[in-house]
């Protein structure tokens, strides 16, 4: 009978802890406000173990990238800092090369390709010399092919 009781006061506690949908749409419609001008897509969902779990994509961005908090001000926090979120607002890149662009941006995030974010550079900067891209699009994406240590595993310790 004690484990029973346990088990059930250990959902209880993480049903406590748990966000309620409302929170969580209301934390999503604060994040696409502010973000939302600079083409993300922001979902907000709670959790059993997290109170916001969420999720951010950009057609700029190679993937999505995923985040869980307990606390709106650590989400907050998040953003404030994530620097996908500046390099993406400072973006001069036209709405038909995004998909270009982010393809590059993969490209030189590969995990075993320690060369390629300057084979990438200077693919950038060839395809300005052939029209595809703007020299403000190349020189744009000359800065933001450097893997993030934020978020690159390989450099984590």
């Amino acid at each position: 009978m004690r484990w029973r009781e346990a088990h059930i006061a250990g959902i209880m506690r993480s049903m406590a802890s748990a966000g309620s949908d409302a929170d969580a749409h209301e934390l999503r419609d604060e994040l696409t406000g502010a973000l939302g001008r600079d083409g993300w897509t922001v979902e907000v969902t709670s959790g059993p173990k997290y109170r916001y779990v969420v999720d951010f994509t950009h057609p700029l961005v190679p993937g999505s990238h995923g985040c869980h908090f307990d606390r709106r001000e650590d989400v907050l926090a998040h953003v404030r800092r994530w620097r996908e979120i500046q390099l993406v607002h400072d973006a001069p890149v036209r709405p038909d090369r995004q998909r270009l662009v982010c393809g590059l941006r993969a490209a030189a995030a590969w995990p075993h390709g320690d060369g390629a974010p300057d084979a990438i550079r200077s693919v950038g900067y060839l395809l300005f010399e052939e029209g595809v891209l703007t020299e403000a699009e190349a020189r744009w994406l000359d800065t933001v092919v450097e893997p993030d240590p934020d978020t690159d595993p390989r450099l984590r310790s």
